[in-house]
């Protein structure tokens, strides 16, 4: 099965060397990101300001050094839910930077500590408290998505209490403290939708920095029937052949996740081709 996550793409120098003593080139661009996680796109390409700012993205094929900074208030600000696959793959991978970099940034303004202010190092990629000098770096919070198949080759498909339309998409939930992806992906399915699985295998993975996540494709197996939603968190759930949901989408008694969700790119997979619309 062969996944290709839509912000898991692009072939962008980190320059990591260049973050310790980072002096912004003259030929620099600048990608522009705000508080709430958007960053500035037009005509499907991303904004890009001359000249250098504070957090270095790196350099692509042609030469340009790419960084970051915040901006507020700009009309053409966007998620990257909903434009990390228009994006081309270098895009995507700089757009997925800047705005893990930002949302962290905005959300870790002070020491976990001793409470202080903390101030930029490492050309954004690392935070100094100004009282006890404590180095913090951006934190990834792991998740897990799961495609699990039945004896019959039909997926399973979950809609989450807090969606206020349609969409249904592949079971996950977030590793806990001491637990590996593999027993996360046990554990959650048994809790959310009651059902056992087996021959877990990973997939694939895309971080989704929705605040600061990576998501961890795996699939399962189970001979479980029928799904029981836990009413908490999963108010219905249920097991599609190919045919049935492809009816669903095209009538839309079921939306699909978006296309720069690594769901989309599972079940894309699964499928067999591009999900209808």
């Amino acid at each position: 099965m062969h996944i290709e996550p839509a912000l898991d793409r692009g072939a962008i120098d980190s320059l990591a060397e260049w973050r310790e003593d980072f002096r912004i080139p003259t030929d620099a661009v600048t990608h522009l990101v705000d508080s709430q996680g958007r960053i500035a796109v037009r005509g499907n390409r991303l904004v890009a300001e001359a000249g250098g700012g504070p957090w270095l993205l790196g350099r692509s094929a042609d030469g340009i050094v790419h960084c970051a900074r915040m901006s507020e208030g700009r009309d053409d600000f966007h998620t990257l839910r909903s434009v990390g696959a228009l994006l081309d793959s270098d895009e995507a991978m700089l757009a997925t930077q800047a705005v893990a970099l930002g949302r962290w940034h905005a959300m870790d303004k002070f020491c976990a500590g001793c409470g202080n202010p903390v101030k930029t190092i490492q050309a954004g990629w690392a935070t100094r408290c100004t009282e006890c000098e404590r180095i913090e770096y951006p934190r990834t919070d792991p998740a897990v998505i799961v495609l699990v198949l039945d004896d019959n080759d039909r997926v399973l498909l979950a809609h989450n209490t807090l969606w206020n339309n349609a969409m249904m998409s592949l079971p996950a939930g977030f590793v806990e403290a001491g637990e590996s992806p593999r027993r996360t992906v046990i554990r959650e399915l048994k809790e959310e939708v009651n059902v056992d699985v087996s021959d877990v295998e990973y997939l694939a993975a895309q971080p989704w920095p929705a605040p600061r996540s990576l998501m961890l494709g795996f699939k399962a197996h189970t001979h479980t029937a029928d799904p029981t939603p836990d009413g908490v968190e999963i108010d219905h759930a249920r097991f599609f052949s190919r045919s049935e949901y492809r009816q669903a989408l095209k009538s839309g008694e079921v939306l699909a996740p978006g296309k720069a969700a690594i769901a989309y790119s599972i079940l894309t997979a699964w499928y067999g081709e591009e999900l209808p619309s």
